[in-house]
């Protein structure tokens, strides 16, 4: 969020960590629905889309359960607990999605 908020002391370290989330992506064998949320947040916020971005975003839709919530998914883990909610994992796809929503879907690409 720092980064489209205006800080683009950012810039020149932009392109290695939009790789490592796409490379972080592509390596996984199961998704964690918070580690998608957050990664598709992070290539939003870097204003930076890949051929695989819509499949990520297809992918937080599909999870969504029948009552409009997410699972509850790990935000923080420390040495001995993990935290998260329902309404966490939930507040964050939300915003993705109406972020995408408001771009005008996933039909953009840019690498």
């Amino acid at each position: 969020r720092a980064y489209s908020s205006g800080l683009y002391s950012l810039e020149p370290s932009r392109k290695y960590i939009v790789n490592e989330i796409v490379c972080s992506l592509n390596e996984q064998q199961t998704f964690d629905t918070m580690t998608v949320i957050l990664a598709v947040a992070s290539l939003l916020n870097f204003d930076r889309f890949t051929a695989e971005f819509s499949k990520w975003v297809d992918w937080i839709v599909k999870t969504q359960s029948t009552d409009g919530s997410w699972l509850p998914a790990s935000f923080f883990i420390d040495t001995k607990n993990h935290y998260g909610s329902k309404e966490l994992t939930t507040a964050i796809a939300l915003e993705v999605i109406s972020k995408v929503t408001l771009l005008g879907g996933f039909q953009r690409v840019n690498l």
